[in-house]
């Protein structure tokens, strides 16, 4: 199926349907360096639509409660410094950390899992051999996700392999529990995304000449048994690249986020494209504008786990702001229904 989404038009964004967690500047780290400039780059969203983010100067987590942007509730402190580093909320109020452990040559990446209190539960060390052809490559960066079944995937640089697509590594169980090295690398998925409805997803972009940006980008989702159940081509005038935001299913629909770009005289024009696609097409379709404040590495956009999307929002001079926005009904009894009559 074919998505045209024409010249993107910057300066268009939607307004926040809500505000979720917000702070000051002098509540949160910041750093700006001639080598430096960062402050708060993620955040997590609870099943209780309670927020979490990442004060990872401070080497902290702030939180607040659903319904009460104004407040911060709670503060976890970190056990290590996480500038940078991922994270992942676990179950019985626990949250995971990617992390760099040692120093040099014998350093390596490790996943570690805290209690609600902040005490180390485990740490475990993560996959990064090199093989004959193939390397798996983790660092404080790599992306966490749960699976639709709960289970904990690092997202992990596949070098070596056509596509640039990471694998899905797990790393963690449903219920809390640390997979062995050969666990994570024996169960690795590539190039596909395990997703709800025992579907997987391959995602790719396309350029028309090597030295060009994209102009495309490639989605499907395909069954148990290997086949198509549904694809997208979607074609846009403007620069196109992948975000750190991972696709979700919500409703049945495919929800990506998209890095629209352009470079002008005087400024650099980058925003994001939201985009809902159903089973007959484009559904739902915004631009946000890209808020984090400096460099950033992590994800600043993640889909809730009640279907809504929500943003973070940084800068120095007026701290951070987490705003939420709905995608739209989720049509979770037509999705059903369209899966039973293919």
């Amino acid at each position: 199926m074919i998505v045209r989404l024409g010249t993107h038009r910057f300066g268009h964004s939607r307004a926040a349907g809500a505000i979720v967690g917000m702070a000051g500047p002098a509540e949160v780290g910041f750093e700006n360096t001639q080598e430096l400039h960062f402050g708060p780059q993620t955040f997590l969203v609870g099943r209780d639509r309670s927020i979490w983010l990442s004060d990872g100067l401070n080497q902290r987590l702030l939180g607040w409660r659903a319904g009460q942007p104004d407040t911060v509730a709670r503060s976890m402190r970190l056990p290590f410094f996480a500038g940078d580093n991922d994270m992942a909320l676990g179950p019985a109020g626990t949250v995971y950390v990617v992390h760099g452990i040692g120093k040099g040559a014998s350093s390596y990446m490790a996943l570690t899992r805290l209690s609600a209190t902040g005490q180390v539960l485990w740490q475990r060390r993560l996959a990064g051999e090199l093989g004959n052809t193939t390397s798996f490559m983790v660092g404080a960066s790599s992306p966490l996700r749960a699976g639709p079944d709960g289970t904990l995937y690092c997202l992990a640089g596949m070098f070596g392999l056509p596509g640039g697509e990471p694998g899905w590594m797990p790393v963690a169980t449903p219920a809390g529990r640390p997979l062995s090295i050969a666990q994570q690398r024996d169960r690795t998925h590539w190039p596909y995304q395990p997703v709800a409805g025992g579907l997987r997803l391959v995602s790719e972009v396309y350029t028309a000449h090597v030295d060009t940006a994209p102009h495309e980008a490639r989605y499907a989702l395909i069954d148990r048994r290997g086949r198509i159940e549904r694809a997208w081509r979607v074609l846009s005038g403007t620069d196109i690249n992948f975000n750190h935001t991972t696709p979700e299913l919500v409703g049945g629909d495919l929800v990506v986020v998209l890095d629209a770009t352009a470079q002008t005289r005087s400024d650099f024009n980058w925003e994001y494209v939201v985009l809902r696609l159903g089973p007959h097409g484009m559904r739902e379709r915004f631009s946000l504008a890209r808020a984090v404040w400096g460099d950033s590495v992590l994800a600043d956009l993640r889909v809730g786990p009640d279907g809504n999307l929500y943003q973070l929002g940084t800068s120095p001079t007026t701290g951070i702001v987490i705003s939420r926005y709905s995608l739209g009904p989720t049509r979770a009894k037509q999705w059903h229904e369209w899966r039973r009559q293919s």
